[in-house]
């Protein structure tokens, strides 16, 4: 298998690691290459006082194909870049993702799905008393900026485990907030985008946004909540946002506030 084919790197929007922050703040040690985080891949995010990502990532489809972007390589010509930025008080953080289609041919039907397994006050009452919903109504599919697909699921642990995890690498989430049995349980939440076709030399950028104080982007948005810890809430939004790769140090800060103005059990999975 060829490495993974990176264009200009790690786009990195807000610098520098935090050390501390408020207990309702996102703290982050570290994202890599490809904007993957969690426990499960050593790169500690927190969401809030009481939210911890077990796993953070991505999928990308296109003609049969599908890819998790932490694990699998990109075709040869398809160029990545990834970057974040942290609103003022560290309430919202924002991801880009953009792709630029160098392969000589088009991609055609390019679906990418952001896909969080968080856990919330696990310490104090367990992981399994969580529950999602969404909020709002999805985008139209190509040509319409607003995620058009989600679903909320269990992660594909328990006994009778959920199938987000299959559908995330199909590029085909089912549009449900049903976990296994119908009640509580461990919540794993999707967010879809249907790209359409990139042409060649054609760029897709795609932001998703993740908040602990009820900010969203789009007309869609997800909503992780804890039955026993009724105030804390993660919640997951996005938008497709430009159609050029950026350049570093051009989407800024300034430029990720306008956008949010816009509006852990855990076992190893096998393999």
């Amino acid at each position: 298998m060829q490495p993974r084919k990176m264009f200009l790197g790690v786009l990195v929007l807000a610098m520098g690691v935090l050390t501390s922050a408020p207990a309702s703040a996102i703290v982050i040690t570290s994202f890599g290459p490809f904007g993957e985080a969690g426990s499960s891949l050593g790169r500690d995010l927190s969401i809030g006082s009481g939210g911890d990502v077990f796993e953070l990532d991505s999928f990308i489809s296109f003609g049969g194909l599908g890819l998790r972007l932490s694990t699998d390589p990109l075709p040869a010509g398809l160029d990545f870049v990834f970057g974040y930025g942290l609103s003022d008080g560290d309430t919202d953080l924002t991801l880009a993702y953009t792709f630029t289609n160098n392969t000589g041919g088009i991609l055609d039907d390019v679906r990418f799905i952001s896909y969080l397994d968080a856990e919330i006050d696990e310490p104090f009452n367990t992981f399994f008393n969580e529950y999602g919903e969404a909020v709002g109504f999805p985008g139209a599919g190509p040509g319409d900026a607003d995620a058009d697909s989600w679903e909320i699921d269990e992660p594909g642990f328990s006994p009778v485990p959920g199938d987000i995890y299959d559908h995330a690498f199909d590029g085909e989430l089912d549009g449900s907030a049903v976990l296994p049995g119908g009640g509580l349980d461990d919540v794993a939440m999707g967010l879809g985008f249907f790209l359409g076709p990139i042409d060649p030399g054609g760029s897709v950028s795609i932001r998703v946004l993740l908040s602990e104080d009820l900010d969203r982007m789009g007309s869609l948005a997800l909503l992780h909540k804890d039955a026993d810890s009724t105030d804390q809430v993660i919640t997951m939004s996005g938008r497709v946002a430009a159609t050029a790769v950026p350049e570093p140090g051009t989407l800024g800060l300034l430029g990720l506030a306008a956008a949010l103005l816009v509006a852990g059990r855990k076992r190893l999975r096998a393999s």
